[in-house]
């Protein structure tokens, strides 16, 4: 039950404000950024992990086995799940990239921060997001997962949605190319950028310390530096888990995981990997001066 609330929670602030984010920016032709252009495919690709994933997810809370919905819409349901799940880290990679050259090299930003090319960078994500998926719906099946130990017949209880486990020393290479690319390299780059963006504003504020308006820009220097730390740590608390259950599956077979890390990988993952949905339209709005205006 409690489980299920906080899903709940999740699935109508999540859904309601990207949604908003959404219908903001599409109302104000002023919003029509780079940057906004960034955040308005971030807040899509949240949305609908959470109108495909979150659903799924919460009826199996409480009936988990048998699958009941068909071979079609299990490959379905893990294609769509997987591609908006990479298109929102992927999109938050770019974003920062584009918040780095905005930031440290405001010149080279001008040329560089076009609609044009952040369409086609979008694109290209999406694009990417779908060949990064594609493994998954590939090798994932319905089938009986136990047999009647007299009968030798499929136990109709067991049929599940999943991979197959003659095919998962196939997919440990995908577990661990998806890992690196998807959570590591994106958690480098975007630590790495965010250092950097840091200190270029710290340089810049010691700067102009002279100035009668230094108060001021401290002020909104620490605030936004704060903000940075909480975008690195939001992205790694709400995929880190995530990951380690899929390495988890891999490497330590199931009857040699302790019980406390069965626990602790089973549940926060997918609560985590909902909730970065939900945090993400929050954090990556307040970062905008203008989205803060137009929403009012």
């Amino acid at each position: 039950i409690v489980l299920t609330l906080a899903y709940s929670i999740i699935f109508f602030t999540g859904t309601v404000g990207n949604a908003f984010t959404c219908f903001v920016i599409v109302k104000n032709s002023y919003m029509h950024t780079a940057t906004n252009y960034y955040l308005f495919s971030l807040a899509i690709s949240d949305v609908l992990t959470l109108i495909l994933g979150l659903p799924p997810e919460l009826y199996t809370i409480w009936e988990a086995y048998p699958w009941r919905f068909g071979e079609p819409y299990c490959l379905l349901k893990t294609f769509l799940t997987e591609m908006t799940s990479s298109a929102s880290i992927l999109t938050i990679t770019a974003f920062t990239v584009e918040r780095y050259f905005a930031i440290c090299h405001p010149i080279r930003s001008q040329t560089m921060s076009s609609l044009s090319r952040a369409i086609k960078i979008i694109i290209a994500i999406w694009i990417s997001a779908c060949l990064a998926a594609l493994p998954y719906p590939i090798h994932t099946r319905t089938y009986y997962y136990l047999n009647d130990p007299a009968t030798k017949e499929p136990i109709a209880d067991s049929y599940i949605c999943n991979i197959p486990v003659n095919w998962m020393p196939m997919m440990t290479y995908v577990f661990q190319a998806s890992t690196f690319v998807l959570f590591v390299l994106p958690m480098c780059i975007i630590t790495g950028l965010y250092v950097v963006i840091g200190l270029t504003l710290r340089r810049s504020s010691l700067a102009r310390q002279t100035s009668t308006a230094y108060a001021t820009q401290s002020q909104s220097r620490r605030a936004v530096l704060k903000m940075l730390v909480a975008v690195v740590v939001a992205f790694f608390i709400s995929w880190a888990p995530f990951y380690a259950q899929r390495l988890m599956t891999v490497y330590i077979k199931e009857d040699q995981r302790p019980d406390i890390a069965l626990l602790f990988l089973l549940f926060p993952p997918g609560v985590l990997y909902f909730v970065s949905s939900t945090v993400n339209p929050i954090l990556y709005n307040l970062m905008s001066k203008k989205y803060r205006q137009a929403s009012k």
